[in-house]
């Protein structure tokens, strides 16, 4: 077999596994009356790619409400999922499902960035049969691609991967994708600013004609400096090898939301989830292999 040949089939059979692992971890959602909702690589690679194996996928993303958010734990316990990660502080939490990390989050993007809150996410999304083979929910298009906008910003857009990149070209190729809606959403969401640098960088670099009709839409959206000194620092090819220029960077993609209260809300969750890793790393410190205290 061709080398790209095993590597096709390698991703193919990693996208069965995560349908099953899928599967499992919404009947044990809806068992504990969790509404929970896929989004990402485990529903793009079928709605975005004629072949699931075109795309690759580390995990499988899901998101909750905040209030199901505080419920996964237990539900996680009782089906015998391994916690691999869990921030109160970002409201994050990773299982380990049969070998596949599921990830579960209660916001869009980094907490407290965007203004759209799950519920509403819920609110709008469709209950789908295709492509898995079992009942599951389904976000709206646009809704997705604000989620997998964000997504992409709070990787700074160059140090996204290839694959993320490749999901919002192809959105945008499909003929029900809106630039008026997405842009409308975007600034009621209070993320203008941000889907413009996104939407700008895949005009620009990828070439993308429905995402440089999103950042015409948005041209009048706040925060003109910082756009210009956030595409300044992205248009550098090598800026991820430069400390001082990448960290601005990263703190500046934080610092992504349109009001200053939000910038300053998400800064601070950021910081507090540092501070709560770096405890959790004390804590851990001090147990020995063997769960012993030393």
């Amino acid at each position: 077999m061709r080398p790209e040949a095993a590597e096709r089939a390698a991703v193919w059979s990693q996208h069965e596994h995560a349908r099953r692992v899928l599967g499992r971890v919404l009947a044990a959602c809806g068992a504990a009356g969790i509404r929970a909702l896929p989004v990402k690589g485990v529903l793009t690679a079928h709605l975005l790619y004629a072949d699931p194996s075109e795309r690759r996928i580390q995990d499988i993303d899901l998101r909750v409400t905040p209030h199901d958010f505080a419920r996964l734990e237990n539900m996680g316990a009782r089906a015998g999922f391994r916690v691999l990660e869990l921030s109160h502080a970002s409201r994050n939490l990773v299982f380990d499902v049969d070998g596949m990390m599921v990830e579960f989050e209660a916001h869009i993007g980094p907490r407290g960035l965007c203004n759209l809150p799950i519920e509403t996410l819920l609110a709008r999304a469709a209950v789908h049969e295709a492509p898995f083979g079992f009942p599951h929910l389904q976000p709206d298009l646009h809704d997705h691609a604000l989620l997998l906008v964000v997504n992409v910003y709070k990787d700074k857009i160059v140090g996204a991967a290839a694959w993320a990149i490749r999901d919002l070209e192809r959105l945008g190729a499909r003929g029900d994708f809106d630039p008026v809606r997405l842009a409308n959403l975007a600034a009621e969401n209070g993320i203008a600013a941000l889907t413009w640098l996104v939407a700008d960088w895949l005009a620009d670099v990828r070439g993308g004609a429905a995402w440089g009709d999103v950042r015409e839409r948005l041209g009048a959206a706040p925060r003109h400096r910082y756009r210009q000194t956030v595409r300044t620092l992205m248009r550098d090819d090598v800026i991820m090898s430069k400390p001082l220029p990448h960290l601005a960077l990263r703190i500046l993609a934080r610092a992504g939301a349109d009001g200053w209260a939000r910038q300053i809300g998400t800064l601070g969750i950021a910081c507090t989830w540092v501070l709560e890793k770096r405890i959790r790393g004390i804590f851990s410190g001090h147990l020995n292999k063997d769960g012993m205290q030393r």
